[in-house]
């Protein structure tokens, strides 16, 4: 038996959305976000939603292709290219001459979704081909292993595969991948799925696992599956929550088991993939959008001022988490501050000031579960200028998330315990940064009124 027959025997067709339907799986946290997302909306200028969508969105093209091994990434250059500040082009550029052309593909893989998520373009074969070419675009050519060793081939874009590309596992076994004869009447099927009435009934987090999982199983491309089934699992989290799939470098191994057990019949580790990685992105967005600062930063005002109850138990570690999280960021962007300006900023782990309401649904911690960021000054002026923060945990199924940091300007940052539990996630170190980097520029801006009013 050949390699191609081996192939073809072993390949297992994906399953119909009637194995799916029956899972219990709890959405909560993607309910409880999306109703949050949903109601900032309402009340949030228009620009502003689109470039916090714009940022989510750019996040993805970047770790879509790094998943993928195209090029490398982290955290910061991700968040660099994603906010599009300092020179992100340049050192895009550093990783490669095709990595621009990588990214700006996908970006434009991203707009032929939206067509898709607007109903004006059905999800047909033909589509699915049409975005395989925009996505591949600048892509020349792709690997082959062949008898003779790898061998590079060129890409036929928006085509399907003509050859087996099922991979090898490192114990010699095959992930076997839909046979190329099959390939057409398994799209088919897919479609058929995509369009029967149990799937379109179904909450939009499920679409999107199932629709990501049926492609990948047949992989009907020779190269570039990946990031077509990310962008169109995308289509239905466009939908709603609103949000695209962004799934970063750094969380591919989960990623990769979550589909692995898939693959032995259990979908539930991928749909809670899934809803955790739609969480994510809706609180990073929410974060993003309730900055209380806009236009000049607090650090910019300051330096122009200066020129002339019950708790669950369960959750106190998780609480502690956060609290040396926010201390440790807030605690270097003062410091930062001070050396610019010459100050000294204090930041401890107590509350000063007036008491305020919480948000409903949470109760207080202890006051060692507070920060207070703090200016004090006798000379030349006498200043003394408190922000506090104080950490909360959920008391009932009111609360929208596990904990929070509250403070008494409104602005506020939630967290779940999976988050910091039993390891903290680089998705709340980057949600941490934003927060602290806003919570830093409202207490300067507020500082630099007091210096112009003494």
């Amino acid at each position: 038996m050949n390699d191609e027959n081996i192939q073809s025997s072993n390949y297992q067709p994906f399953p119909s959305f009637d194995d799916w339907k029956q899972i219990e799986v709890s959405l909560l946290d993607v309910i409880e976000s999306s109703r949050h997302f949903s109601d900032l909306k309402d009340s949030t200028d228009r620009s502003a939603l689109d470039a916090a969508l714009e940022r989510a969105k750019r996040a993805a093209a970047v770790d879509t292709n790094a998943i993928e091994g195209i090029f490398q990434t982290d955290r910061g250059f991700t968040h660099t290219v994603a906010t599009q500040v300092g020179a992100w082009e340049q050192q895009m550029a550093m990783k490669g001459k095709h990595v621009k052309p990588a990214f700006d593909d996908t970006l434009e893989g991203f707009e032929y979704v939206l067509d898709a998520v607007t109903g004006r373009t059905p999800i047909s074969q033909q589509w699915i081909r049409n975005l395989h070419a925009v996505i591949l675009r600048s892509q020349e050519s792709h690997e082959v292993f062949t008898a003779v060793g790898v061998q590079n081939q060129a890409l036929q874009k928006g085509e399907y595969k003509t050859q087996p590309n099922s991979p090898q596992r490192s114990d010699g076994s095959v992930h076997a991948y839909a046979p190329v004869e099959d390939t057409p009447a398994e799209m088919a099927r897919f479609i058929s799925e995509l369009e029967s009435k149990e799937f379109l009934a179904a909450e939009k987090v499920i679409q999107a696992a199932y629709a990501h999982y049926a492609f990948v199983c047949i992989h009907p491309f020779a190269d570039g599956n990946g990031r077509v089934a990310r962008a169109l699992a995308s289509v239905f989290l466009y939908k709603d929550p609103g949000v695209p799939l962004v799934i970063y470098q750094d969380q591919r191994r989960d990623y990769i088991h979550a589909l692995e057990a898939a693959d032995k019949n259990n979908p539930l580790l991928l749909i809670r993939f899934f809803a955790e990685r739609v969480t994510d992105t809706i609180n990073s967005i929410i974060v993003d959008l309730t900055t209380p600062i806009a236009g000049k930063s607090g650090s910019a005002k300051l330096s122009d001022a200066l020129r002339p109850t019950r708790v669950l138990p369960e959750l106190h570690d998780a609480a502690h988490r956060l609290q040396e999280s926010l201390f440790t960021e807030i605690r270097s962007r003062l410091d930062e501050e001070g050396k610019r300006n010459g100050l000294e900023f204090l930041l401890q782990r107590i509350f000063i000031g007036s008491p305020f309401n919480l948000p409903e649904g949470y109760n207080a911690f202890p006051d060692s579960y507070c920060l207070t960021l703090a200016f004090n000054s006798n000379s030349p002026k006498q200043i003394f200028h408190p922000l506090s923060i104080v950490i909360a945990a959920r008391d009932g199924k009111r609360a929208s998330s596990d904990l929070v940091a509250a403070t008494s300007i409104g602005y506020n940052f939630h967290a779940y315990g999976r988050e910091v539990e039993p390891v903290v996630t680089e998705s709340f170190r980057e949600r941490v940064k934003i927060y602290a980097d806003g919570i830093v520029d409202h207490f300067l801006t507020e500082l630099a009124k007091k210096f112009q009013q003494n």
